[in-house]
């Protein structure tokens, strides 16, 4: 009689262990890989790493794994190559392949700012504009 209460309760589990591995494969998405070069390693990059590590690409269906790069334009150049679909990049290299002819776009910012700096011109013509109305 043991036995057989044993060999009973030994198919149930069996049998319900199945059936939830089952049910849990059928709820697991397929995950679009998608390979993102990045650059630089500094605080900017931090919410990438941060969504990397913690998986939370993952729960809208993508599959991120980052691969570093030395600077903003090796990144442009591979993304317009086709090695890889976006990149995760500074906006100025972007501005500067896109005044050079390329079909890049900024679609994103980590930084309410664009951390290029200004050339000297745009200062000298301010301060020689704040200098004229001081005068006048």
């Amino acid at each position: 009689m043991r036995v057989k209460n044993t060999r009973c309760w030994l198919a149930i589990f069996l049998i319900t262990t199945t059936f939830l591995n089952v049910r849990a494969q059928a709820a697991q998405k397929d995950l679009h890989r998608l390979t993102v070069g990045y650059t630089p390693i500094a605080g900017a990059s931090l919410p990438f790493f941060i969504a990397v590590e913690e998986k939370i690409f993952q729960k809208y269906g993508f599959e991120v794994s980052g691969i570093f790069m030395g600077g903003s334009p090796l990144i442009n150049s591979a993304i317009l190559a086709g090695e890889f679909p976006i990149g995760y990049t500074g906006g100025g290299a972007v501005i500067s392949s896109r005044l050079a002819g390329s079909d890049l776009i900024a679609i994103a910012s980590p930084l309410p700012v664009l951390t290029s700096t200004v050339g000297p011109s745009l200062k000298l013509s301010l301060l020689a504009t704040l200098g004229e109305r001081e005068s006048a």
